[in-house]
């Protein structure tokens, strides 16, 4: 039996064994479910994983991002460090810009 016919085989019983699952979203830990390996490959190519990210981890990105979503700008307004006045609404790209980048 050559490589190529073993990765086929490996590739069948991946196949076979997979069982749906949730996979989240690294920057929005939004979770989808990937209902067949296809999904599930497809879904790891873009960087998806199978734990939920963590709060800490998002606060983080959130105090050195340099553009916030609406819903991004609301959350921030609660941590102690937000100052108001770093920041200017771009309705073009409907966001909040940082005026002065991180």
């Amino acid at each position: 039996m050559n490589s190529f016919t073993q990765f086929l085989k490996l590739q069948e019983d991946k196949e076979a064994d997979f069982e749906p699952h949730m996979m989240y979203d690294p920057e929005t830990g939004k979770e989808h479910k990937a209902k067949t390996y296809a999904d599930h490959v497809r879904m790891k190519k873009l960087g998806y994983d199978h734990e939920k990210p963590t709060n800490e981890s998002r606060t983080v990105d959130l105090e050195k991002a340099n553009e916030l979503s609406y819903d991004e700008y609301e959350e921030v307004q609660n941590f102690k460090n937000f100052n108001k006045r770093d920041w200017k609404r771009n309705r073009r790209l409907g966001k909040y810009v940082r005026k002065n980048k991180v």
